[in-house]
């Protein structure tokens, strides 16, 4: 950075700075350049399971029979969008789905 070294938080308005816990996390903190960064969500991908690496497990159909339009509401970008760490304390409405969710469920 030009400056001497001037760190980004002495050269952005106090205003803009991030206060919240969410940048907290090991993640933000673990991978220092791009390559380790790309190592790293290689290693989530590969956990994932896909199907140019085995066998789909029974009760499979269920999910792959679902029909499109009870998907469609899950990927719009007011329910989709929410950031994985993002506090609870923003996302009430995610929290009262889910409860009701669970209930409808446990019924």
């Amino acid at each position: 950075m030009k400056g001497g070294g001037v760190g980004a938080e002495t050269a952005l308005p106090a205003a803009l700075l991030r206060r919240g816990s969410i940048l907290r996390h090991p993640v933000f903190s673990e991978h220092h350049s791009e390559t380790a960064m790309l190592r790293y969500l290689r290693r989530l991908s590969d956990q994932d399971f896909a199907l140019d690496r085995g066998m789909i497990p029974l009760g499979s159909c269920t999910m792959k029979l679902n029909a499109t339009t009870e998907m469609e509401p899950i990927g719009l970008p007011g329910f989709a969008n929410v950031h994985p760490f993002a506090p609870i304390e923003t996302t009430p409405g995610y929290l009262s789905l889910i409860d009701e969710l669970e209930e409808w469920l446990a019924r």
